[in-house]
């Protein structure tokens, strides 16, 4: 029977034959096969102490399998056990946070970050705070690592593109210009620098420019997985431009390109809402339904088009459905107590706002003038 060592160099043997199989530019057929995978996983973890061999299985199956969470956490068991023999290892620390952010835990995500960074500073770790920070909203904190990042690899384009990405953020928009500009001139076909570029020229109200850029990365990168995302970005930039006929266009494409996304399906619907057409907007909406049955977004919609055809019942089942769902939905409970105001049903309308717990300073503002809206109406009803 062979011993530890030879065991574990057998299976040394085993992961290096796969990291030549592996591609960075991932595609169905590209993809690791999973079961052997899985069973090579299987032997890493009943090693006894092989941290680097379960880091680099952990993270080839991060890298390959990125998109399916179901697999993502078997990387995550990987790093994990590679974390529990190595616990100082900056490295396995820093993969423990793109996985633990993958699976959507991200205080975790940026405990495993942080301390990364403290045991060995790294641009990578301070990228990857940045990019937790800027998806929970504090766009400025992302910046201060980005920047903080770009000392430490003071030529990355990625990290220039950040900047530029969270400049566009905060509205400076020729910051945003200058720092992708100059990512552009080391990456010029970089896809998503691309992207944000022409969506930077729309957001500077240059939508003919960003017409032209977003549509020329349609003919440059047709074989992109996320093309989808450029057709809707150009949708919208009709939509805004009031040529309608011509977002359908677009819209129609990212679904044929993108079918279980429910993003272009409500983009289709809001565009026949734009033309007063909500019984082909209520169609679109159902089919963002069918594939996300619990979209609060997607019934949120229905509901709007629902009463825009007078159709109070239905839209009320979806308001309904929604809280239900989502008790502290703003704009539900917005919808149903207006709902609940013109029907004269002020004591509903009040039970309705009262509960609702407004998120930001905005929402603050418009739920104090529908409270005021219901006591003005309930204050008639009594006069009268």
């Amino acid at each position: 029977m062979d011993d530890e060592a030879a065991i574990a160099q057998r299976i040394r043997q085993k992961v290096a034959d796969l990291e030549v199989l592996f591609d960075d530019d991932v595609t169905e057929e590209s993809l690791l096969p999973f079961e052997d995978v899985s069973q090579l996983a299987t032997e890493v973890l009943k090693l006894d102490n092989e941290p680097e061999l379960a880091l680099k299985l952990g993270r080839l199956v991060f890298m390959q399998y990125a998109t399916d969470v179901s697999k993502v956490a078997l990387a995550g068991h990987l790093i994990g056990y590679a974390i529990d023999l190595a616990p100082n290892s900056s490295e396995a620390l820093y993969w423990g946070g793109r996985i633990y952010e993958r699976l959507g835990e991200g205080s975790k995500a940026l405990l495993s970050y942080e301390k990364a960074h403290s045991i060995q500073p790294s641009a990578e770790a301070l990228v990857g705070m940045g990019m937790l920070y800027n998806r929970m909203g504090d766009t400025r904190q992302a910046l201060r690592h980005f920047l903080d990042a770009l000392g430490m690899a003071p030529d990355s384009d990625n990290i220039k593109m950040n900047i530029g990405s969270a400049y566009l953020s905060l509205g400076n928009y020729e910051k945003s210009k200058m720092w992708l500009e100059m990512a552009l001139k080391g990456d010029p076909d970089n896809y998503e620098l691309l992207r944000v570029y022409g969506y930077l020229h729309s957001r500077m109200g240059d939508k003919e420019k960003a017409l032209e850029l977003l549509t020329s990365i349609l003919h440059t990168h047709e074989d992109h997985p996320h093309l989808y995302d450029i057709h809707q970005l150009i949708g919208d930039i009709y939509v805004e431009l009031q040529r309608p006929n011509e977002a359908k266009d677009h819209f129609s494409e990212a679904v044929v390109l993108s079918p279980d996304n429910i993003s272009p399906y409500l983009r289709m619907g809001n565009v026949f809402i734009s033309l007063q057409d909500p019984n082909q907007a209520t169609v679109w909406f159902q089919k963002a339904l069918q594939i996300e049955p619990d979209s609060t977004e997607a019934l949120n919609h229905l509901a709007t088009a629902f009463l825009s055809m007078d159709k109070e019942p239905l839209a009320i089942e979806c308001l309904e459905r929604i809280l239900e769902l989502d008790e502290n939905n703003f704009e539900a409970r917005l919808n149903f107590a207006t709902l609940c105001n013109q029907n004269g049903d002020y004591k509903k309308a009040e039970s309705v706002m009262r509960d609702l717990k407004p998120n930001t300073l905005e929402e603050k503002s418009i739920a104090d003038q529908m409270w005021e809206i219901i006591q003005k109406g309930k204050a008639l009803s009594i006069d009268e």
